[in-house]
């Protein structure tokens, strides 16, 4: 795990991830994938007995409702600055 200063991202994170986007995980191929809901169901499928996830159907839209709705006021305060 590499943490990143997010006002000053690193040269080499772009180069693993044309955003800069956190989380990024580069898997033991060199591949790497990014973005959060990628990145959490990539790992619930390689590690089943660690879900990051919930199982349940409805709670995890709901999750993933929630997760879009931050994004918009992300990429909201992202644009005003």
């Amino acid at each position: 795990m590499v943490n990143c200063n997010l006002t000053e991202k690193p040269e080499w994170l772009f180069d693993k991830n044309p955003a800069a986007k956190v989380p990024t995980i580069e898997l033991a191929n060199g591949k790497t994938l990014y973005e959060s809901l990628i990145v959490c169901d990539y790992l619930d499928e390689v590690y089943p007995s660690r879900s990051l996830m919930s199982k349940d159907p409805y709670q995890k839209a709901l999750d993933k409702i929630w997760i879009e709705e931050f994004n918009k006021v992300n990429n909201l305060n992202k644009r005003m600055q």
